[in-house]
């Protein structure tokens, strides 16, 4: 998804163009997401900084530093403030997360709450 301040207009190759681009570190996992939807585009924009913090660049997205573009995560509602949020289209670009526990574990119970918390 691409995160701009609320009032930015334009589709995503334009809000990339138009600012400072607060990049996810494209060494770290979901920043090689983000690298490849902008490669797979064609869209280079002037990168402002890395981070490996996406609460931090939806922070400073929020604070009008520039946009973001990282994965949608629960919990992003807290730190994106009024930023527009503009989701992305492309399966190749999602991610899927798996909980991962062992067979034998000592509490059950709390691994069947866990996962159907992350179900929600």
């Amino acid at each position: 998804m691409l995160g701009a301040q609320k009032g930015a207009r334009g589709s995503a190759a334009k809000l990339l163009a138009a600012h400072p681009y607060i990049r996810y570190d494209p060494n770290a996992w979901g920043g090689r997401h983000a690298a490849a939807w902008l490669a797979d585009h064609g869209i280079e924009p002037t990168v402002l900084c890395d981070l490996d913090a996406l609460e931090a660049i939806a922070m400073l997205v929020t604070d009008g530093m520039g946009v973001g573009l990282v994965p949608q995560w629960p919990g992003i509602e807290r730190f994106a403030g009024d930023c527009r949020v503009t989701p992305l289209a492309g399966a190749a670009y999602q991610r899927e997360i798996m909980l991962l526990t062992n067979a034998d574990a000592d509490r059950p119970n709390m691994l069947d709450i866990l996962a159907k918390a992350l179900a929600r």
